[in-house]
Order: structure tokens, then C-alpha cells, then sequence
């Protein structure tokens, strides 16, 4: 986690949960994933319904959308290894976003590329 002063709010990613907020640069998001896979596991969901599976969810949140999803989604949208139905899943409800885009994933098949792990 990395300390929100020192994150533009362009960049910053938060994981909303029960109990409060983590904070992430896209960086520090991703390696904190890669050194410990599991760090969202135990949080509290929120209760909001996530959007590809409607249980209660934590919300990812940038500068420009904002996805209740659970822990399992939000490790693999980091990770850019989203499955097909949650591609399309989130694309529907969330257009063109960083994340989704082009570079990442085929728009049409919603294959992933550039899967890191």
C-alpha cells in the first residue's frame, strides 16, 4: 500500500472495504498482487452487489470508474486476466476504460494479452 499523499488522484486506486480504505498506485497494485496474491481475500465486502456476480463486493475505484467487484475480480482485473464473460461483463457497464482497453483485451472475443499472473 502506498501512501495516498504521495499518489496523483489521476493514478490512485482505492479498495473500498467494511472496515475502510487501501490505496494504490497502478504499480504498487500490482506488486503488492504478485508478492502476496491472497491481500484481498480476507477483507470485508462492503455489501454493495458486485456487477458480474451480484454478492456483496469491494469497490475498486479510480479517478474515472468505479466497479463493486470481489476480491478474485479485482486481482484478475489488475492482473489484466480477466475471463471472457468478465470482460464482457464489465465492458458493458463500464465502456472504454483504461483497464479494458484494446491493448488488454480483444474487444470482441475479450481474450486477454497481456496476462501477468
Amino acid at each position: 500500500m502506498t501512501n495516498t499523499q504521495q499518489i496523483p488522484d489521476i493514478l490512485r486506486i482505492d479498495i473500498h472495504h467494511a472496515h475502510g480504505t487501501m490505496s494504490f498506485s497502478p504499480n504498487s497494485l500490482i506488486m503488492a498482487l504478485l508478492q502476496s496474491p491472497g491481500m484481498l481475500d480476507g477483507l470485508e465486502p462492503t455489501g454493495e452487489p458486485g456487477l458480474i456476480c451480484g454478492e456483496p463486493s469491494l469497490i475498486y475505484q479510480t479517478a474515472y470508474a468505479r466497479a463493486p467487484l470481489n476480491a478474485g475480480q479485482i486481482r484478475r482485473l489488475t492482473m489484466r486476466n480477466l475471463t471472457a464473460e468478465e470482460f464482457h461483463a464489465l465492458y458493458a457497464r463500464l465502456g472504454d476504460i483504461f483497464e479494458l482497453h484494446d491493448d488488454f483485451y480483444d474487444p470482441k472475443t475479450g481474450e486477454a494479452f497481456q496476462p501477468k499472473a
